[in-house]
């Protein structure tokens, strides 16, 4: 499961917080499960 919300600046600059829940990773249930957060940063000319 992934999601994530993308924000444009007025600087052209998109950033997106993310968050994903990896139940199984490297189909180990063993290793799961695993909780990944993140930020995107996007910019455009």
């Amino acid at each position: 499961m992934e999601a994530y919300y993308s924000h444009a600046t007025r600087w052209h600059i998109f950033v997106s917080p993310d968050f994903q829940l990896v139940v199984d990773p490297a189909y180990n249930r063993a290793r799961g499960p695993a909780v990944i957060y993140a930020l995107r940063l996007h910019w455009e000319n």
